[in-house]
């Protein structure tokens, strides 16, 4: 199977190549969208080089994201809010992802100045993790794998109880940026203003009809706290985005995180649900499914820097094996 493999170092170029596959029609899950990558990049917090890769054989595509660092490392384009990052394949098979990433892969090793790759969160249960620690081992990388954050999911069943005194207003656009800083406001309550990226993909989706806030307010949380929460639905999915609570109350988050539950099932349809890592702590009984994931380093081994990681990781992938074994 004879693979195209190119680069783009911004997104308007990659989007016009992508022709539509990587937006919200064809994408069902958001962090799989273009428009995701490109917040996230828009709104980081140090200024950087996109680094878009796509293979492709006929109609078989394979993307992925990353973000040029200092000292030759390459990031992933992610955030805490993302659930998972992973490759981005379109019309492939089984068989062919791992023809189209790995080229993607090599071709990274062969570039002048890299030095290191770092990958956070792949999903395991899928096979993502799997198949792109392969790809990179076999283009030559060393790959060193710890466990990533852990996400959430559920699907829809009964309705929550919720006592009738504590309502939640749920807004569908974001609101103005003194009620945005309050909404975003972390344990403490220091104004976590920098979640930009976050506020750009609520816009997006307050445009779109998905954005569903819900906001619990001081007088009902009865301790002078609030709770706040970010959910998307789509498709008869819910995507819960974002949660805080200014002093750290967890009961609070949780009664509000009923009631959005309940709502996005009675007026919405939603069936399914998907959490990050921020929900971990909450111990939501509709999220009953945890999907591990494993973070990725891999080592360009023609760097001696990398010697100490080199070793380490195959050391590591001998004893993985053993296990499997």
């Amino acid at each position: 199977m004879w693979v195209k493999g190119e680069y783009f170092d911004d997104f308007d170029r990659a989007e016009i190549a992508a022709r539509g596959v990587l937006d919200r029609d064809a994408q069902p899950r958001l962090f799989d969208r273009i428009a995701w990558f490109r917040a996230v990049w828009e709104n980081a917090p140090v200024e950087t080089r996109p680094m878009i890769l796509r293979a492709t054989a006929g109609k078989a595509q394979a993307w992925l994201f990353l973000t040029r660092g200092a000292n030759g490392v390459l990031y992933a384009l992610t955030t805490p809010e993302s659930a998972a990052f992973r490759p981005i394949f379109v019309n492939a098979d089984d068989a062919t992802c791992p023809r189209l990433l790995f080229p993607l892969v090599r071709r990274l090793r062969q570039l002048r100045g890299v030095v290191r790759v770092e990958l956070p969160s792949v999903p395991v249960d899928d096979g993502s993790a799997e198949l792109v620690a392969q790809a990179f081992t076999r283009a030559g990388w060393a790959v060193r794998r710890r466990p990533g954050r852990v996400a959430l999911s559920g699907v829809a069943g009964e309705l929550r109880p919720v006592p009738d005194d504590t309502p939640a207003p749920i807004i569908t656009q974001v609101p103005d940026t003194q009620s945005w800083n309050a909404l975003t406001a972390g344990a403490g309550g220091e104004a976590l203003a920098a979640l930009d990226t976050l506020k750009a993909i609520a816009e997006q989706e307050g445009a779109a009809g998905t954005l569903r806030i819900g906001l619990l307010p001081a007088s009902a949380a009865g301790d002078g706290c609030i709770a706040a929460q970010i959910w998307l639905v789509d498709r008869g999915h819910a995507t819960l985005l974002h949660t805080t609570s200014p002093c750290g109350d967890v009961q609070a988050q949780q009664l509000l995180a009923a009631q959005l539950h309940n709502h996005v099932i009675t007026h919405d349809g939603v069936t399914s649900f998907t959490a990050n890592a921020l929900f971990s702590g909450l111990s939501l009984p509709f999220l009953t499914n945890t999907q591990e994931s494993e973070n990725l380093s891999a080592y360009n081994g023609r760097r001696l820097a990398n010697a100490g990681n080199v070793i380490a990781a195959k050391i590591e992938n001998l004893v993985r094996s053993h296990r499997l074994n």
